[in-house]
């Protein structure tokens, strides 16, 4: 038997799978799917500025009961990282086996991929600029 909090990480993660970015309750109480992030406009949400929307009153049951106009983010909920939002020189933890974690500083991400100041330098340490580790793994360190 799986947990409630395992049962709604499976499915934010399917949501997020299939392009599913928010959660939202317009107000009246109506649920809704976004692609993108809705705005308020005159403390109403603008379902329309959410890209393609998708009304789901019916799983309003199993998800996470949130406020009339309130939007929650999926990606925030699963714990994923934007990385093309994250500042250079953040510090992060990175593996290429999931078992040990090194401490660098990020770099950039290009193609999908997080890079980093090779040998745990920063920007401004670094020897040379193009001197830049790939990552399969990363994560946002908790400094």
């Amino acid at each position: 038997m799986i947990t409630d909090k395992q049962g709604m990480e499976w499915l934010f993660k399917k949501l997020y799978d299939n392009g599913w970015r928010y959660y939202v309750k317009n107000i009246g109480g109506d649920v809704f799917l976004t692609k993108k992030e809705p705005v308020m406009i005159d403390n109403i949400l603008d379902i329309r500025s959410g890209g393609l929307t998708k009304l789901v009153n019916a799983m309003a049951e199993i998800m996470p009961n949130i406020d009339e106009g309130r939007v929650l983010d999926i990606a925030e909920e699963l714990g994923v990282v934007d990385w093309s939002k994250v500042a250079v020189d953040t510090p992060i933890l990175v593996s290429i086996d999931d078992e040990t974690w090194l401490c660098r500083y990020f770099a950039a991400f290009k193609n999908g991929i997080v890079y980093t100041w090779s040998g745990g330098a920063t920007s401004w340490s670094v020897r040379k600029r193009e001197y830049q580790d790939a990552w399969s793994l990363a994560k946002l360190a908790e400094v």
